[in-house]
This record gives structure tokens, sequence and C-alpha cells, in this order.
């Protein structure tokens, strides 16, 4: 096993779902002092390369509609399709299918 040296900081809530040379992962926005806001609003999807900095991660999909909603996210097996969740507490959930 090998250490690539990537780090991503900032998670509270997220899982990891692989998508070519890197992964999605979802985080909160750092306060100013760079630590995790104790409010859990603006959850975003990210997508990491591997080798790069998480400076250079970019977010995939947020919704400010609904600020209050975690957001995860799955790939398929052959990585065709991207499905998406956004979830509330236990309010219900809504899927988002991406090809």
């Amino acid at each position: 096993m090998t250490d690539l040296g990537d780090e991503i900081n900032w998670i509270k809530f997220s899982g990891t779902s692989w998508f070519g040379d890197g992964f999605f992962y979802s985080r909160y926005p750092n306060d100013q002092s760079g630590k995790v806001s104790n409010e859990n609003k603006n959850h975003k999807l990210y997508y990491h390369k591997l080798g790069t900095e998480q400076s250079e991660d970019k977010i995939w999909f947020e919704d400010p509609a609904f600020p209050n909603r975690n957001i995860y996210a799955s790939t398929s097996d052959d990585e065709s399709l991207l499905l998406l969740s956004e979830v509330r507490s236990t309010t219900g959930i809504h899927f988002h299918l991406l090809n």
C-alpha cells in the first residue's frame, strides 16, 4: 500500500464514491478560522482528483434552495451513472440520477 499524501479537510458527514482518477465527497463550508462550521447548512458535493490539492476540488452539486439538506453521491460500478441523494433528517429524500 502507498500513501499518496492527499489530504481532505472539513469533512463532517460524507461518503466516498470513486470515479475516474479521483472521488466524490461531501462537506460543509469552513468558517473564517478554517474550522468546520457548527451550523449544518450548505452541504456540497465535491470532486477530488488524486494527486491534487483540496483547494483545486470542484463543486459538482449544491442546492441553495434547500440549505438544510445533506448531499451524498454514489457511482455505478461502470461509472456511467452518478446517483445524488439529498437528505434532511427524517423528513424525506430527494434523488437525482445523472448520466
